[in-house]
């Protein structure tokens, strides 16, 4: 591309190129189209800033800002920094994955054996290489372990933002343990480099003799006291109370001297003899206001069977069957009130891996749809080099 910008007359600096290549990922083809439309969009004079704009890249500023910022221990400036990014249009998805690549090449570049892996050159191979020296290979490691866990999760996560922003309090943690370790280890050191080099003690004087003292009358003795009588010792009083299961579950309530009184027991809550019968009635009003609220919860309620108080759900998966029974007490408590059903509903869940989804809710979710329906959809997506947000 240098060849390339110099016969064409085009100024440029080494920023501007190194954000073309690593785009392009190692595609000539595609780093051409890229400096043809960077060119179209900055003219003749290439400014790193203006090429990541027209591309709509997060440049290198941001990472090393966000790095900075977690270094210094100032998690709420990486908070507000990450929430500029979302108002420029880019996904939290884009952003982790971003800075864990931003970590990754940290670690490479402190060591000089490994930093001509970089594909940086000029000024910014120096940024790296200054802010390498500031992390810890502890710090390096975590955050790169972390970032890459969490890479994976935020596909399916309902709120990508607060993953995001977890993510960054944890790196801050990170970043603080290995800065007290880092200083535990200095002082240590420092303790025993102070112990070599300690002075021998000086000897000691010769101590002056003293004059013998003279003996001294024994004091006389003092009159017998009567010893105090005995004190009885009172039988001991343990204070007892409900447990948290009994408080819970409407168990029986205790005397203080902790026997139980069956007396203040308080009788289970009757089942609703029309349960079923109002469940049916009112499945469709009910399923409408869940999947207002919640979509995905919502689609598995359509399909729900209902016997006596008990309600039956399939799901295709455990992850979706471990956010069904999370949203267990909120969902039944919503069914009580549009049912109008007096008493307990009990729900089941069942994965049933052999079934599909309804709908497509997620992104995720409505891409893998449309490639099921069309394959050369993601053929398309790729030549083009289209990001799903």
């Amino acid at each position: 591309m240098r060849y390339i910008a110099d016969t064409e007359g085009v100024k440029y600096d080494e920023e501007s190129l190194n954000l073309i290549a690593r785009k392009a990922d190692g595609g000539m083809r595609d780093a051409l189209s890229m400096f043809d439309k960077a060119v179209s969009f900055c003219g003749p004079d290439l400014k790193y800033k203006d090429v990541a704009a027209s591309l709509n890249i997060l440049d290198y500023d941001t990472y090393f800002d966000a790095t900075d910022t977690i270094l210094a221990g100032d998690y709420g400036a990486a908070l507000v920094l990450f929430d500029g990014v979302l108002a420029q249009g880019f996904s939290g998805q884009t952003f982790m994955s971003g800075l864990g690549s931003h970590l990754r090449d940290l670690l490479v570049a402190k060591n000089p054996k490994t930093a001509e892996l970089l594909d940086v050159t000029g000024p910014l191979m120096d940024r790296y290489k200054e802010q390498a020296v500031k992390c810890s290979h502890e710090f390096l490691f975590a955050g790169i372990a972390l970032l890459t866990e969490l890479d994976a999760k935020i596909r399916v996560a309902t709120n990508q933002r607060l993953t995001v922003e977890l993510a960054l309090m944890k790196l801050y943690n990170l970043a603080s343990s290995a800065i007290a370790t880092a200083s535990q280890t200095d002082e240590a050191e420092k303790k025993k480099f102070d112990d070599d080099i300690a002075l021998p003690p000086l000897p000691s004087e010769k101590p002056q003799q003293s004059e013998p003292e003279k003996p001294t009358a024994p004091p006389p003795p003092k009159p017998a006291t009567p010893a105090p009588k005995p004190v009885p010792k009172q039988p001991a009083t343990s204070i007892s109370g409900r447990s948290l299961s009994d408080i819970m579950t409407g168990g029986a309530a205790y005397s203080a001297g902790g026997e139980k009184n069956t007396e203040s027991e308080q009788p289970a809550t009757p089942i609703d003899p029309a349960a079923q019968e109002k469940i049916e009635r009112h499945r469709d009003k009910f399923v409408e206001k869940l999947t207002r609220e919640s979509p995905r919860i919502g689609v598995v309620y359509e399909t729900m069977e209902v016997g006596g108080n008990r309600v039956s759900v399939r799901v295709a998966s455990r992850d979706l069957s471990d956010e069904v029974l999370r949203r267990r007490t909120e969902t039944l408590q919503l069914l009580a009130a549009v049912a109008g059903v007096h008493g307990p509903i009990e729900l089941d869940v069942v994965v049933d891996e052999t079934i599909r989804p309804a709908k497509p809710i997620r992104l995720e979710d409505k891409l893998r749809h449309l490639t099921e329906q069309n394959p050369e959809l993601e053929t398309l997506r790729k030549a083009l080099d289209l990001e799903v947000e």
